[in-house]
């Protein structure tokens, strides 16, 4: 295994000192997959996603004393919220690269479908949620977003996102009426359909 620097090793072992339950390889082993998960949802490249992951925990140890401590609860872990946190931000910084310079990519399929119709079923209904959510402000699509495909509370969604509580709730509630209003005539002609 190769060894630290001696002044990041110093600075991470005051923080986290051997003896401790919370170590890098430990943040780690707790939150990578979660990262990768997080980032490959929004950036649909696993190699980029990889990337994202290792700038989220090479942050956390340039700056450690900014990572919360951890808890034992996880429904309530803001150290969870505070690493999306991170990712949401180097995610927006690899979508804003990517945008200055365009590259045309495959984006690969998740999943074999079962029959023809039911992919296609599948991928008009991803396609019309996507429309719908990208049509919302960038804001109220990333709360609903944590909230429903990260599943993360509202206190961790406001941990991440750096607002109170009752913002988030308040930014929640407008986010789901309006993404309601927009996808109601498509998802009921759908259902009529069925």
């Amino acid at each position: 295994m190769k060894k630290m620097p001696p002044p990041l090793a110093a600075t991470w072992n005051a923080l986290f000192p051997p003896a401790s339950t919370v170590s890098a390889t430990v943040l780690a082993n707790r939150y990578q997959a979660e990262i990768f998960r997080y980032a490959v949802r929004r950036v649909t490249d696993s190699a980029e996603a990889e990337d994202i992951t290792a700038e989220v925990f090479a942050a956390v140890v340039a700056h450690p004393s900014r990572v919360p401590k951890l808890t034992t609860d996880t429904s309530d872990d803001l150290t969870r919220a505070y690493l999306i946190g991170i990712a949401r931000r180097k995610v927006t910084d690899s979508l804003r690269k990517r945008s200055r310079h365009p590259q045309e990519t495959l984006s690969p399929e998740l999943a074999l479908p079962h029959s023809l119709e039911e992919s296609l079923e599948k991928r008009e209904g991803a396609r019309q949620l996507r429309k719908i959510l990208d049509a919302l402000p960038a804001d109220w699509r990333e709360v609903l977003l944590l909230k429903y495909v990260e599943e993360l509370s509202l206190k961790e969604i406001a941990v991440s996102l750096g607002r109170s509580e009752k913002a988030i709730n308040s930014l929640l509630q407008r986010a789901r009426t309006e993404a309601r209003k927009r996808g109601e005539s498509y998802f009921n002609l759908w259902e009529e359909t069925k």
